[in-house]
């Protein structure tokens, strides 16, 4: 009985080694082969896919970029007014490039400001009376079209594409969500809407040059916006300067009237005196005496008698001038 028990577990042993290693099944090996291979398959699916899908949101971004940018037109409206300065711009462009060949938009624009800026009133007065008459002319034109039937039908056409628009948004919305499904807390629909947002195709090749585009239209949108600001700061100087110099001139021209004033005073009272002290010298060869109206002429006249030196005329030109020489004057 001893031999038989040592001699089993020594069979055992034996025969254990070969056994022991567990060998899966013929059936596992095959199913581990199968889902390796499709697992490696996915993997060579996934970039095929993550294109088709990157191709079919570009596809959907484009279509609705078209219709973002798709505006109703009326084609029967009036034109709209150009400004002054528009049409300044419009009628010095091909000058300015002509002189600039290699000037790119934004420099041929700045050098219209500049010329703009530096023109004259008078000569800048023309660009401005005209885009007023014209502005003038569209609002009578854009009185007259609002009576039109073509203006209706424009605002009906206008009102049915809004709506139209507004009903596109809301249907997907209420299709997706089944009648008998319970409401969606806040946090879902949340999520929900930035998932729709995500829809949007923002790395892709279009997206990008749309964002270069923009960045270099709002980087000179910027420049001209700081060089307009400096420009109406230095009009602003000279506004400052002009104001204070005519404020001065007012001043000066107030300080001459008064003195004007006072002087035309000195001059009336000079000349009563002189009437009423030679009242009793009229000139040789005439009865009249001086007045308030003749003192100026009769003032003359003496002065060329006593230019002339002649003798019958020496008393008279001393009496006057011992009238004169008694005068007091009170300035």
């Amino acid at each position: 009985m001893a031999d038989d028990s040592k001699s089993t577990p020594g069979k055992s042993a034996k025969s254990t080694p070969g056994k022991n290693v567990a060998s899966p099944p013929k059936n596992e090996q095959t199913a581990a082969v199968t889902n390796g291979n499709a697992s490696h398959q996915d993997d060579k699916e996934r970039p095929r896919k993550r294109k088709e899908n990157a191709k079919n949101k570009e596809g959907k971004a484009k279509e609705n970029k078209a219709k973002r940018r798709k505006r109703m037109k009326d084609a029967a409206a009036p034109k709209h007014p150009l400004s002054g300065y528009v049409r300044f711009m419009n009628e010095h462009r091909e000058r300015i490039k002509a002189e600039n060949p290699k000037a790119n938009f934004t420099v041929v624009t700045k050098i219209l400001a500049s010329e703009w800026a530096k023109l004259q009133a008078n000569e800048k007065q023309q660009y401005l009376d005209a885009a007023d008459q014209d502005r003038e002319r569209y609002n009578k034109e854009l009185e007259a079209y609002k009576q039109t039937d073509a203006y209706k039908l424009y605002t009906k056409k206008q009102k049915e594409q809004k709506h139209a628009k507004l009903s596109q948004v809301i249907k997907p919305k209420n299709e997706s969500e089944p009648k008998t499904k319970p409401a969606k807390s806040e946090s879902s629909s949340t999520k929900d809407a930035n998932t729709f947002t995500l829809d949007i195709p923002i790395f892709t090749e279009e997206f990008l040059d749309h964002n270069k585009a923009r960045e270099t239209e709002l980087r000179q949108l910027r420049k001209s916006t700081v060089d307009y600001e400096q420009q109406n700061s230095i009009l602003q100087t000279h506004l400052t300067n002009m104001q204070s110099a005519v404020d001065k001139l007012e001043v000066e021209v107030m300080q001459q009237m008064t003195s004007n004033a006072a002087l035309k005073q000195h001059l009336d009272q000079m000349r009563s005196t002189l009437v009423s002290n030679l009242a009793q010298l009229p000139l040789p060869g005439s009865s009249e005496p001086p007045n308030i109206q003749t003192i100026d002429s009769y003032m003359v006249s003496v002065q060329q008698l006593s230019s002339l030196d002649h003798q019958e005329n020496k008393s008279f030109l001393a009496n006057v001038k011992s009238a004169i020489n008694a005068l007091q004057f009170h300035v």
